[in-house]
């Protein structure tokens, strides 16, 4: 991976912006964090850096 890659950094903040605001929900629907979306985001975040990272 190179690391001046615009393409890469930008794939990354988005997907730590996106965990962060889904980790977020599913600490507020569940103080233990809701299972559901846990698991939601795990799935979002590896289809979605598997694009990148192929």
């Amino acid at each position: 991976l190179d690391a001046d890659d615009d393409r890469l950094r930008v794939a990354f903040l988005v997907a730590v912006e996106s965990a962060d605001a889904l980790l977020r929900l599913a600490f507020r629907l569940d103080p233990a964090g809701d299972p559901t979306i846990v698991s939601e985001t795990k799935a979002l975040l590896r289809a979605y850096l598997a694009r990148t990272l192929d």
